[in-house]
């Protein structure tokens, strides 16, 4: 997804033990891997990148809410 400008749309399963997912559109907005991500059903959009490792050790995205402040999911 990070080679692209172009919008993919993708469903993430509810971690919750739910049988539903959110359905997001994410596009490439800078050279640097910044994405702009939508989610489809509510609208919302926020500003997302890729993290080499998270803090179990795992590929995640950071999204930058409250200012300056990026946080893992």
């Amino acid at each position: 997804m990070l080679v692209s400008s172009a919008t993919k749309t993708y469903t993430v399963a509810s971690g919750h033990g739910g049988s539903y997912g959110q359905t997001y559109e994410a596009q490439c907005i800078d050279e640097k891997g910044l994405l702009l991500q939508r989610n489809v059903q509510s609208g919302t959009l926020r500003r997302i990148r890729a993290t080499p490792v998270g803090p179990d050790g795992m590929p995640h995205f950071e999204y930058l809410d409250n200012g300056d402040v990026w946080y893992v999911f």
